[in-house]
């Protein structure tokens, strides 16, 4: 059995980039998984970046090759 904090570490690797993609992915609440994104970015494991829309956003965003979440 996998727990929500694992489940929203899987999600994050496997490319989910937003709590509500995330959220998708695991089944979890999408205010669970804010949760648990802040805990994680507390503790270290993850960090946590803002997705905005610009007009140099996506220069240095690691998801320009993907469609963008920031823009749905």
């Amino acid at each position: 059995m996998t727990t929500p904090m694992r489940g929203v570490l899987n999600a994050v690797s496997g490319g989910a980039a937003t709590p509500a993609e995330i959220a998708r992915t695991t089944g979890l609440d999408r205010s669970e998984v804010e949760a648990i994104l802040g805990h994680l970015s507390r503790r270290g494991r993850i960090q946590l970046e803002t997705l905005g829309c610009g007009p140099s956003a996506c220069t240095g965003c690691g998801l320009k090759s993907a469609p963008c979440p920031g823009k749905s």
